[in-house]
C-alpha cells in the first residue's frame, strides 16, 4: 500500500507493479544460480562470498573512511555543479554540512593519519583507466603527484560541503522535497549507496549509479544565470576532455599489448607461454577454458594465478627477465609511453625454449 504525499490518499499496488519491484530481486537470484550450476563457482565468486564473513565482522572505521571517500570523489567529479549553487544553498545547511564533513575528516584523521585521496584506481593523476594497472610491472609516479592530490582534495573538500548541504537542505524540507520527480533518483541513489557498502564495492568505478542522484540533487538549485551556465558548461566540457582523451588513452594501450603479443606469436613463441596481463590473458587463456559445473579454475597469470611464464608484457623490467623488444605507444595521460616484452631466462633453458633476441642484438 503506498500513499501520495499531495493528497494523503492511500491505494493497494496492483499485482503487476509489485511484480516489477520484485523483478530486479529475481534476475539477481537467477544469475547467482546460474554462476552456480553452470559455470561454476570461480575463485571471484568465491572470494566475494567470503567477503561477507569479513564485512560483518570488520571494523567501523573502514566503513567511516571509505563513506568519505565516496563523498570526496562525488565533490571531485560534481565540483561544476556544486561551485554554482553555493549561494543557493541556506547558511545553516551550509554550516551543518562544514560541521560534517569536518567530523568525519578529524576521526578519519585520527584513526587513520591521513584522508582517503578524492581520485581512486580509474581517475588517477598517472593513467587515466587502469589500463596500465592490468598489466606486470610498476607505473613509474609523476614528479608533481603531491601536488596534484593536494589540488584534487582541497576541489574535493569543497565539492563535499556542498554536497551534504544539499542533502541536509533536502531533509529540512522533506515533505516538498519528496514530492519532486528527482527524489526518485536521488533515493535511488542513496540505495546504491548501501550497496556498495554491504558488497564491500569501494572503487571508483561503481561509483557512477551515484551520479544521477547526486545530480539530480543539486540541479533543483540552479539558476540560469550567464555567469553559472559559463562555469557548468566550462566543468562539462573538462570533465568530457578528461573521459574521451583517458578512453583513447585506453585503445591504445590495448592495441599496444595486443601488437606486442602478436610479435611474441609470430616469433614463434606458444601463446601458452606468453603473460599479457589481465584482458588478455582472460580473453586468450582463460576464456577458452571455462570450467563447467564446481570443476577447478584453470590455471592462468594474473587471472587465477600469479604464476610466472617464459614470455611477459609488462611496464617496467623485472627480476629474473630480460628485455627482447620495447614498444612505444602516443600517450595523454600516461606517466610512461613505453611496454616491455620480458624473456624470463631460467624459465626458457628450463623448458627447453630457444632464446629471442634482444633489441640490440637485432
Amino acid at each position: 500500500m503506498v500513499g501520495s504525499p499531495e493528497t494523503g490518499e492511500h491505494r493497494v499496488l496492483r499485482w503487476s507493479q509489485r511484480l516489477c519491484l520484485l523483478i530486479p530481486f529475481i534476475g539477481w537470484g537467477l544469475t547467482l544460480g546460474w554462476i552456480h550450476w553452470v559455470h561454476g563457482e570461480t575463485r571471484s565468486y568465491a572470494e566475494r562470498v567470503e567477503d561477507f564473513s569479513f564485512i560483518w565482522s570488520t571494523s567501523g572505521w573502514i566503513y567511516m573512511r571509505e563513506l568519505l571517500h565516496v563523498v570526496l570523489h562525488l565533490g571531485l567529479v560534481l565540483w561544476p555543479l556544486t561551485w554554482g549553487i553555493t549561494r543557493a544553498l541556506s547558511l545553516r545547511a551550509l554550516a551543518w554540512a562544514t560541521g560534517i564533513m569536518a567530523v568525519l575528516c578529524t576521526l578519519c584523521l585520527w584513526h587513520w593519519g591521513e584522508l582517503p585521496p578524492p581520485l581512486g584506481p580509474i581517475l588517477t593523476c598517472n593513467e587515466i583507466g587502469m589500463g596500465r594497472r592490468l598489466i606486470a610491472g610498476s607505473i613509474p609516479d609523476r614528479p608533481w603527484l603531491v601536488w596534484c592530490h593536494g589540488f584534487a582534495l582541497a576541489i574535493s573538500l569543497s565539492g563535499a560541503v556542498v554536497l551534504v548541504a544539499a542533502v541536509v537542505d533536502g531533509l529540512v524540507d522533506w515533505k516538498h522535497w519528496i514530492r519532486r520527480p528527482g527524489a526518485v533518483l536521488v533515493l535511488n541513489g542513496l540505495g546504491q549507496l548501501l550497496l556498495l557498502e554491504a558488497l564491500w564495492l569501494f572503487y571508483d568505478r561503481y561509483y557512477l549509479p551515484l551520479l544521477p542522484g547526486g545530480t539530480s540533487l543539486l540541479v533543483r538549485y540552479l539558476k540560469p544565470t550567464k555567469s553559472m551556465s559559463a562555469l557548468i558548461l566550462a566543468g562539462g566540457l573538462l570533465w568530457e576532455a578528461v573521459a574521451v582523451t583517458g578512453t583513447i588513452d585506453m585503445f591504445r594501450f590495448n592495441v599496444a599489448v595486443l601488437e606486442a603479443r602478436t610479435w611474441l606469436v609470430r616469433q614463434g613463441v606458444d601463446p601458452g607461454h606468453i603473460d599479457a596481463g589481465y584482458a588478455l590473458n582472460g580473453w586468450w587463456l582463460y576464456a577458452p577454458h571455462l570450467p563447467s559445473g564446481l570443476g577447478p579454475e584453470p590455471d592462468v597469470p594474473f587471472v587465477t594465478t600469479m604464476t610466472s611464464l617464459p614470455y611477459k608484457i609488462a611496464n617496467a623490467l623485472e627480476p629474473g627477465y630480460t628485455v627482447v623488444r620495447r614498444m612505444t605507444w602516443p600517450a595523454f595521460w600516461a606517466a610512461s609511453d613505453t611496454l616491455y616484452i620480458l624473456e624470463h631466462t631460467a624459465l626458457i633453458e628450463q623448458l627447453g625454449l630457444p632464446h629471442l633476441l634482444p633489441d640490440k642484438e637485432r
